[in-house]
């Protein structure tokens, strides 16, 4: 068997094992290697996995063929907001709600079984905790531990300037303890805030450049829109921060992240706004273009 392929079918069976660790349900593996269908409770999902990423998916409940109601979609962004290690989104496809957990497999060593087992039971975690939430439960699972890119790491936050110095991205202060990074896109202004938290590091960037949209189809256009670049996206969620802040793009991270990690949250921060770029204020402005986007969108299940 070539390295590469024995590889891959060791974290497979690591992955497997992981998965009845932890009570994840009944796990098949899938027709390849890179992939296992599961089933947790009444739901059911799959977990995709390649030599440097991990993402675990399972599908939220239907529409009856019908596209989701306006409350329905900004009531997943507003949730997304506060979720660590998971998030509600619109994959490639048919229109199907998704809650995602997933976590980068790069920077872990060879044969460092500890830290896969580590980081696979928190996107369990996470997946139970972005479930609950969907279905409205007030008791939810403990939070999951947010990916730090590096174990037994107890850096402070006032060490982030300088770990971010690290990634090649030029920051500088902002008000309080925000940091501010220009993104690289082409044609449009975009803008990382990084706000230290004493229990996360928050990545965001307006989604928008104009006012938030009170014409329905236009509302329900841009929610969809954005779901999708998060299901375009590693480690992006599309969150409502609030009324007056409007939708963002956003990444939760741990405290104690570490320059590697840093570095793929602004690429991909830097990814989402290159797929939105204006994008998201056209559907939120024209009511005609709202509509034909949203006639393009075909439920699962429905033909």
């Amino acid at each position: 068997m070539q390295p590469a392929l024995a590889a891959q079918d060791a974290l497979e069976q690591t992955v497997l094992a992981v998965f009845a660790d932890h009570a994840i349900g009944a796990v098949q593996a899938g027709p390849t290697t890179s992939s296992v269908s599961f089933t947790r409770g009444s739901h059911t999902g799959v977990a995709r996995y390649s030599s440097d990423w991990f993402a675990l998916d399972v599908a939220l409940p239907g529409n009856s063929g019908r596209l989701p109601s306006n409350r329905r979609l900004w009531s997943l962004l507003e949730k997304n907001r506060t979720l660590a290690g998971a998030k509600f989104l619109i994959p490639a496809g048919p229109l199907t709600l998704v809650a995602r957990a997933e976590f980068p497999l790069a920077d872990i060593g060879s044969g460092d079984i500890d830290e896969l087992r580590s980081r696979t039971a928190s996107a369990c975690t996470a997946i139970a905790t972005a479930i609950a939430t969907a279905m409205g439960a007030t008791s939810l699972p403990a939070e999951p531990v947010l990916s730090s890119g590096d174990r037994g790491l107890d850096e402070s936050g006032a060490w982030l300037q300088e770990r971010l110095s690290e990634t090649g991205w030029q920051c500088r202060a902002g008000t309080g303890n925000r940091l501010l990074i220009d993104l690289e896109v082409p044609g449009s202004f975009h803008q990382a805030v990084i706000d230290q938290r004493p229990d996360a590091i928050c990545m965001f960037v307006d989604a928008l450049e104009v006012e938030m949209p009170t014409d329905a189809a236009c509302r329900r256009a841009l929610a969809i829109f954005l779901l999708r670049c998060a299901g375009a996206s590693r480690m992006v969620s599309a969150v409502m921060a609030s009324h007056d802040d409007g939708p963002r793009f956003q990444i939760l991270l741990s405290p104690v992240a570490q320059p590697p990690l840093l570095s793929h949250a602004l690429s991909s921060m830097n990814v989402v706004c290159r797929l939105g770029a204006g994008e998201a204020d056209l559907l939120s402005q024209d009511r005609a273009l709202a509509l034909a986007y949203l006639a393009l969108q075909k439920p699962a299940g429905r033909q």
